[in-house]
């Protein structure tokens, strides 16, 4: 699959971004307020604004903050690129739902609650890929977006597709594996308040309609629900009484878990409940009831016609027709918590190392079924979450396995960053190595995109002599900008400008050359330019490009076949 951003369409129509409601949320969440068109009265006309209205205006204004000042410029950017995507992508790839690893990403739709703070969409789904828009560079003079495309994942869901989509795309297609003695493993992971609990009771919901009452006549349907915070390990069937994660001869066991059968939809439902109900949850800043520990429900089918074993285990043995069904702590950044107490960082801290080592796990399963001949560690004891999923991520188990992870995306813009690291989290469990993405370019003045400025994106222009800048720039407009008539070289301050010059002619303070240029207003640059006889077409071009080498310049660590582009907004 290629993944190198599409040229930018001619079209200039604006086109409204993707809001479809999600059938499974609840109506009371997800409904929109409208307030009800009436006809215009005959009222006498409003007195003019008075200065104090003008003042709560204008402090109005100021209190929005750079995002939301610039969400229309912002919204027509992204309608444009989302339609060169429809244009680019047609079909939906099939992924080969046979592999042992498979990974796929959820975009959930944006709530109420996010709507009336201002928020609005910062990731998309089209044809089976994921797109993350990222704001960068300075929101006061412009703003650039990234465009990250992840398009080796083997499943991506958008606000449109509802939670029995994804449940018959994901957990169907598993249960004859499972039935056939297999161990399938379906893991969500992202942010807190992403969806994944969501997710992941919905798929138990739909479930039981698939198995009661045909199964009763072959297999006894038993029910564990296991909780991990830290190193405890607690029973969510059985008044959380602790229980202990050992690896012995037979595998796995979870020793004195409880195994409760159910016999029908109603038992089923009644015991998943009863579970979820016994999580420990804490307020987060992202999320008022978040899931502060791992959640483990183990769905087992024993055949009616097997032996009883001679050697049966005091509790839940990891093993062969077995659906886990795993919801991850919500992951937290840095900056987060710094809204928490001392107990909720550590918290934090202890829940985020668990991810990691289970993306370790995931990825070193992955590398090691590649048939590479190295040798590849696994640190399954690592962690307490590790160890009870051994069994799925060993690769020289004798148990058939399939481990299925979405990643849950935040859609709203400003949680892209949370977005990112999310994304590059699950497509790398299937990379063979941390590869730098592929840089494209796409701008939304409806023109080509420009390779030179994809080749000046190997280095930062920060990192550019002064005579190199010069040269950029003569390039670009070619020969026709003098840009040392513009800005030049200076190695020490003018005192001699005033406050308005300087800011004219982006001289800010004592900023280098590269950022004086950056911090420059189009409208600026062009009046600088045509100076020099350059036409606002030329100067306008330039100064897209060398936005473009700023923004694509920015050094990240990228996903395995994440590629990447800018936006620019105008």
């Amino acid at each position: 699959m290629t993944g190198s951003s599409h040229h930018a369409s001619q079209s200039q129509a604006h086109i409204a971004p993707h809001h479809v409601v999600h059938p499974r949320y609840s109506a009371a969440s997800m409904a929109h307020s409208r307030k009800p068109t009436h006809a215009r009265s005959k009222a006498a006309p409003t007195a003019p604004p008075t200065g104090k209205d003008r003042a709560a205006a204008a402090r109005a204004r100021a209190d929005m903050s750079p995002l939301e000042r610039a969400r229309p410029r912002i919204e027509a950017a992204i309608a444009q690129h989302q339609a060169q995507v429809h244009e680019q992508y047609t079909t939906t790839p099939t992924p080969d739902l046979d592999a042992d690893i498979l990974v796929a990403l959820r975009v959930r739709p944006l709530l109420d609650h996010e709507r009336e703070r201002g928020l609005f969409e910062g990731a998309y789904v089209h044809a089976g890929r994921a797109y993350v828009y990222h704001p960068i560079g300075s929101t006061f003079v412009d703003l650039s977006l990234e465009t990250h495309e992840f398009d080796n994942v083997d499943m991506a869901f958008g606000p449109s597709d509802d939670a029995e989509a994804v449940y018959a795309a994901t957990v169907v297609p598993m249960l004859p594996f499972v039935f056939e003695g297999g161990l399938a493993t379906l893991i969500a992971s992202g942010q807190t308040g992403a969806g994944k609990t969501h997710t992941m009771t919905s798929l138990n919901h739909f479930l039981p309609a698939d198995l009661f009452p045909d199964i009763n006549e072959t297999h006894d349907v038993l029910i564990s629900y296991i909780e991990l915070y830290g190193d405890t390990v607690t029973d969510l069937l059985n008044d959380r009484a602790t229980v202990q994660v050992r690896s012995g001869p037979q595998g796995t066991v979870v020793v004195g878990a409880k195994q409760v059968q159910v016999e029908t939809t109603e038992d089923f439902l009644a015991t998943v409940e009863i579970g979820a109900s016994q999580r420990r949850t804490r307020a987060t800043f992202k999320n008022d009831v978040s899931s502060r520990s791992h959640a483990v429900c183990a769905i087992s089918f024993r055949s009616r016609d097997a032996a009883p074993a001679d050697d049966e285990v005091n509790g839940l043995l990891i093993g062969g027709s077995m659906l886990l069904i795993v919801d991850l702590a919500g992951s937290e950044r840095q900056s987060d918590q710094e809204h928490h107490d001392a107990i909720r960082i550590k918290e934090t801290q202890v829940t985020n190392k668990s991810l990691m080592t289970l993306k370790e796990c995931i990825r070193n399963r992955y590398l090691a079924s590649q048939n590479t001949g190295k040798h590849v560690h696994i640190p399954f004891r690592t962690s307490k979450l590790t160890l009870l999923l051994k069994e799925a991520l060993d690769p020289t188990s004798s148990l058939p396995t399939r481990t299925l992870m979405i990643g849950h995306l935040a859609p709203s813009l400003a949680d892209s960053q949370h977005s990112l690291n999310t994304a590059r989290y699950v497509s790398n469990l299937k990379a063979s190595s941390l590869d730098h993405a592929q840089t494209s370019v796409t701008r939304t003045a409806g023109t080509a995109q420009d390779q030179s400025a994809v080749s000046a994106a190997v280095n930062h222009p920060s990192k550019w002599t002064y005579k190199q800048l010069c040269r950029k720039i003569a390039q670009w407009s070619m020969n026709t900008i003098k840009f040392e008539k513009i800005i030049a070289f200076k190695t020490e301050h003018d005192d001699g400008l005033t406050s308005v010059e300087r800011k004219l002619q982006g001289i800010m303070g004592d900023m280098p050359p590269w950022l004086q240029l950056y911090q420059m207003p189009l409208s600026v640059w062009v009046k600088e330019c045509a100076k020099q006889g350059v036409t606002e077409k030329t100067a306008t071009k330039t100064w897209e490009q060398y936005r473009v080498a700023v923004a694509a310049g920015r050094k990240q660590d990228t996903a395995k076949s994440e590629s990447t582009g800018v936006l620019l907004v105008h």
